[in-house]
C-alpha cells in the first residue's frame, strides 16, 4: 500500500517530510548531507536595470547586470567563473576594459557596502568576432574568507555596467544576453532580456480641446510629440504631417515652436512654407540618440464657416514616422449656442410621492457650444407636466432641490439660482437664471444637475416629459423620469349583485405596486389632509361607492414581494363618521423592497336601494399609497368588481336633462321650466338643487329647507341628506363628506355643484362639453 509523502521547500528546492520515528537515526547523515549539497542545488538571479527599445542597427546604452546568489553558496578557495554573451548582431567596443567602466573591480563590481561573500573580481577575460568588437564576457570570483563570522558574509552579489553595445542588422523582438556557467556553479544558466528591437514611433497627444469658433486665428492646446525609442522619429522632409479637415486651416505656421521636454533636443523644426494651408509640416532633422519629448507651441486656426463642420475637429496624422495615433481631435469647433439634455440613466419613480428619495428624478445637463454663449442674468425655465409639480405651491423659500454633479465643468459659470415662478398657482415652472464670472475662461461650460424631487399626483403615469425655455435661448422636451403606477388593481372574477341583498360574495380582489416602496410608511405628517386623516399616514384605503359595503371583514394578505401589513389594523367601516362609507382599511408595517402584491379574498358586499344599475367600482385610497396631497386626485387605482343587475323596484327611472345659461330643462321627454339656469362658476357646475331633486323623483314635501338655519334637507327612500348655506358639509345618513365648495344662493335658489348633488341622490351625471348640456339620470 503506497503512502502520500509530504514535502518542505529549503533553498529553492524540496524534500520529503522525514517522520518522528526516523529523526533521531538520520540527523547526523542528513546535516552533513546538507551541507554538502548545498552548492549543487543553489540558484543565482539576474536583475537588469532596464530593457531598452532599439533599432534594428542602434544602440544599447546604460546597461547594468546585477548577479545574485545565496548565501553560503560558494566553495572556500575555489574560483567561480560566469559568462555572458551577446547575440551575434549586437557587440560591446573592441578592448572594452570593465575595471574603467566600473571604477574598481572590489567596490562598484561587487556592490559597495554589501556583507560580501563575494571578496573580489580577480580576473575579466573579453573574446570576440574579431575587428568588429567583442560580443561575450568573463568573470571570475572568489569566496571571501571570514572564519571568525561565516554568517555575516550574506548573498554573494556581482554589479556588471556594461559599455555601449553597437547592433548592426538584429532581428525585430527581444534581444537575449546569454549568462552560462558550470554544472556545479554557484552561477546558474539564464537567457535575460536588455532590448526590444523594433521600427520606434511617436505618441501624439493634446492635454485640452479647446473649443472655438468662427473667428481667425483661434488658439489650440500644445501639441506633444513623445519617442517611444530612440530614432523614432525619422530624418525626412515630412517626418510628421499634420493634416485639418475642409474648412480648418492653420493660421500662421511661422509663429508656431518646437520645444524640447526632454530627450535629444533640436530633432526637428516645423517646416513654414511646405505643405498647403490645410497641412502642418514637422521635418526631422536629425535622430535622436536618446529618446525624445518635445511639443509645438502657439498653433492657431482659422474656420471658414461657410465650409466647416461643427464638432470635433480631427487632424489626420502621417509622414515617413510610425504615429499614434493615426488621429487625434485637437479642437471643437462650434458657434455661440448652449444645448441641454438628458444626462445618464433616466429612473423610474412611483406616482403619488412628495419630494422623497424615491420620487428622485434623472440628471441633465446643460451644455455651452463654446466658451461664452451663456450670459449673465439670463434663465432657463423647466415647466412639469400637469400632474407634477416642483414643490408645495405656496412655498416662499427658493428651490433648492438641484445637486451639481462632479463632472460638472463650470467654465465661466458661477452658479445658478432656483425659483418657482407660479408658486401660488401649480407649482410646475422652475426658472433658473445664470450666474456667469467675467473672466476670460476658454473652457465651455457643462453643467450637470442632478438628485431633484418632485411631487406627483397618484394617478399620474408614463413620462415625466419636462419642457425647456427661457431667455437662454435653450428650448426642447427633457424625459427626467418614468412614472410608474402607485398601485394596479384586479379583480378574479366580476360577479352580478343583486340590488338591496346583503353578503354576496365577490371575486378576490388583487393590489399591485407598480414600484418597489410605492406603498410605504413614514413618520412625516402631511401638510394636506388625505383621506380626511392627518394622523395615520401609513393606511390603505379600498373604497366601494357610497351605499355599497362590505359585509363583514374580509381575508387581507401579501401574497408576493416583501412588504409587511399590519393584520391587527385591518377593519372595515360602515356610515363612519368621517365619510369613509364602504371601506376596507389596513396599515403598512414595513415598507417593500420589490413590488409586493395583497390580496383581499372571501370578500361580500350588501347595496342599498339607492345605487344605481350597473358597474360596482372599487378604488385605492389612502396615506400609504399617496402623499402627493393633489386636489381632487386621491385615487391611485380603481376597476369594476361586480356587477349591479337589478334596478329599485316600483321605480321610474328618471332622465333628465339640463343646459347651463337656460332656464328649460327637460325631463323623461317632458320639457319644463325653472326660474335659474345653471352656471359655471371656477369650473364647477351649479344648479339649482329644487329642480334637479324633484327631476330625480324627490318629492316637494321631501324638500325642506330650514331659514333659520339655512339647511337644506332631501328625502329620498331610506337617504337623507343635508346641506347647509355657506357651508362645506354635506351630510348623507349621517355621514359627513367634505366638498371642496359650499352650498350658495343665486336668484333665491339654493346652488350646489352637480357633483355632491348627484352622491346626495344616489344619481349618474354626464356633461357634454361641446353642448354644455348636464344628463341626471
Amino acid at each position: 500500500m503506497s503512502k502520500t509523502k509530504t514535502y518542505t521547500k529549503y533553498y529553492g528546492r524540496y524534500f520529503p517530510v522525514i517522520s518522528k520515528n526516523k529523526i533521531a537515526a538520520v540527523v547526523l547523515s542528513s546535516a552533513m548531507a546538507l551541507t554538502s549539497a548545498l552548492p549543487a542545488f543553489a540558484s543565482s538571479t539576474y536583475e537588469v536595470n532596464k530593457v531598452s527599445q532599439i533599432e534594428a542597427s542602434g544602440s544599447i546604452s546604460g546597461l547594468r547586470v546585477i548577479v545574485t546568489v545565496p548565501a553560503n553558496t560558494l566553495k572556500a578557495n575555489t574560483p567561480e567563473k560566469i559568462r555572458f554573451t551577446l547575440p551575434t548582431d549586437l557587440t560591446m567596443p573592441t578592448g572594452t576594459n570593465f575595471a574603467t567602466i566600473g571604477g574598481t573591480f572590489s567596490t562598484p563590481m561587487i556592490g559597495a557596502n554589501l556583507k560580501n561573500q563575494f571578496t573580489n573580481v580577480s580576473a575579466v577575460a573579453l573574446g570576440g568576432t574579431g575587428t568588429s568588437g567583442n560580443n561575450y564576457v568573463e568573470f571570475t570570483v572568489y569566496k571571501a574568507n571570514d572564519p571568525a563570522s561565516p554568517a555575516a558574509l550574506g548573498e554573494g552579489r556581482l554589479v556588471i555596467d556594461f559599455p555601449a553595445l553597437k547592433a548592426s542588422g538584429l532581428n525585430t523582438g527581444d534581444v537575449k544576453l546569454k549568462a552560462e556557467a558550470a554544472s556545479d556553479s554557484a552561477f546558474s544558466n539564464a537567457s535575460i532580456t536588455i532590448a526590444t528591437v523594433g521600427s520606434g514611433s511617436v505618441a501624439v497627444s493634446v492635454d485640452d480641446i479647446k473649443n472655438i469658433s468662427s473667428s481667425n486665428s483661434q488658439p489650440v492646446d500644445s501639441i506633444y510629440f513623445k519617442e517611444d525609442r530612440s530614432a523614432a522619429l525619422k530624418t525626412d522632409p515630412t517626418s510628421i504631417k499634420l493634416k485639418l479637415p475642409a474648412g480648418f486651416s492653420w493660421a500662421n505656421k511661422a509663429a508656431v515652436s518646437v520645444n524640447s521636454i526632454w530627450g535629444t533636443s533640436g530633432i526637428a523644426t516645423v517646416d513654414t512654407t511646405a505643405g498647403d494651408e490645410r497641412e502642418l509640416i514637422i521635418k526631422g532633422n536629425s535622430l535622436s540618440s536618446q529618446a525624445a519629448y518635445f511639443r509645438l507651441d502657439g498653433a492657431t486656426i482659422n474656420v471658414d464657416e461657410s465650409v466647416a463642420k461643427k464638432g470635433d475637429v480631427i487632424v489626420n496624422v502621417s509622414g515617413a514616422t510610425t504615429t499614434t495615433p493615426s488621429s487625434f481631435t485637437i479642437a471643437r469647433y462650434g458657434e455661440f449656442n448652449t444645448n441641454v439634455s438628458v444626462y445618464g440613466d433616466v429612473p423610474t419613480i412611483p406616482a403619488g410621492k412628495n419630494f422623497d428619495t424615491i420620487s428622485e428624478i434623472g440628471s441633465f445637463k446643460i451644455e455651452e457650444e463654446i466658451a461664452g454663449s451663456l450670459i449673465d442674468d439670463r434663465t432657463i425655465t423647466l415647466t412639469l407636466p400637469e400632474g407634477a409639480r416642483w414643490n408645495t405651491p405656496n412655498s416662499a423659500s427658493p428651490y433648492a432641490g438641484f445637486t451639481k454633479n462632479g463632472e460638472t465643468k463650470e467654465g465661466r459659470v458661477n452658479g445658478i439660482s432656483w425659483t418657482i415662478v407660479d408658486k401660488d398657482d401649480a407649482g410646475r415652472i422652475l426658472k433658473g437664471t445664470f450666474d456667469i464670472l467675467q473672466n476670460n475662461s476658454t473652457t465651455a461650460a457643462k453643467y450637470i444637475l442632478e438628485k431633484a424631487q418632485v411631487s406627483t399626483a397618484v394617478d399620474f403615469s408614463g413620462d415625466l416629459a419636462v419642457e425647456v425655455g427661457g431667455t437662454a435661448g435653450m428650448t426642447g422636451k427633457l424625459v427626467l423620469a418614468k412614472v410608474a403606477p402607485s398601485a394596479t388593481v384586479s379583480v378574479s372574477e366580476v360577479k352580478p349583485v343583486t340590488l338591496g341583498l346583503g353578503a354576496q360574495a365577490i371575486g378576490d380582489i388583487t393590489i399591485t405596486e407598480g414600484i418597489k416602496e410605492a406603498f410605504n410608511k413614514d413618520n412625516t405628517l402631511l401638510s394636506t389632509t388625505v383621506e380626511g386623516s392627518t394622523t395615520e399616514d401609513n393606511v390603505i384605503n379600498v373604497q366601494l361607492p357610497l351605499g355599497v359595503f362590505f359585509d363583514g371583514t374580509p381575508t387581507v394578505e401579501v401574497t408576493s414581494g416583501d412588504m409587511l401589513i399590519e393584520t391587527s389594523s385591518i377593519t372595515v367601516n360602515q356610515n363612519g363618521s368621517d365619510g369613509s362609507q364602504g371601506s376596507l382599511r389596513f396599515r403598512v408595517k414595513s415598507s417593500s423592497t420589490t413590488p409586493s402584491a395583497i390580496k383581499i379574498s372571501n370578500v361580500k358586499i350588501t347595496s342599498d336601494r339607492t345605487v344605481p344599475e350597473g358597474d360596482i367600482v372599487v378604488k385605492v385610497r389612502g396615506s400609504a399609497v399617496n402623499k402627493s396631497a393633489f386636489s381632487g386626485r386621491g385615487t391611485a387605482a380603481s376597476a369594476v368588481v361586480a356587477k349591479l343587475v337589478t334596478p329599485a323596484p316600483s321605480e321610474v327611472k328618471p332622465d333628465a336633462t339640463f343646459k347651463i345659461g337656460d332656464t328649460k330643462y327637460n325631463v323623461n321627454g317632458v320639457e319644463k321650466s325653472m326660474d335659474v339656469a345653471p352656471y359655471i362658476k371656477d369650473g364647477r357646475t351649479f344648479l339649482p338643487v329644487r329642480f334637479v331633486a324633484e327631476a330625480l323623483g324627490v318629492t316637494s314635501d321631501n324638500i325642506i329647507f330650514d331659514g333659520a338655519t339655512g339647511t337644506v334637507t332631501l328625502i329620498k327612500g331610506s337617504t337623507v341628506a343635508q346641506f347647509t348655506i355657506g357651508s362645506k358639509e354635506l351630510k348623507i345618513n349621517g355621514a359627513t363628506i367634505q366638498m371642496d365648495v359650499a352650498a350658495e344662493i343665486s336668484s333665491d335658489r339654493t346652488m350646489l355643484p352637480l357633483r355632491y348633488i348627484a352622491q346626495a341622490l344616489g344619481a349618474s351625471v354626464a356633461f357634454d362639453e361641446a353642448t354644455q348640456t348636464v344628463t341626471v339620470k
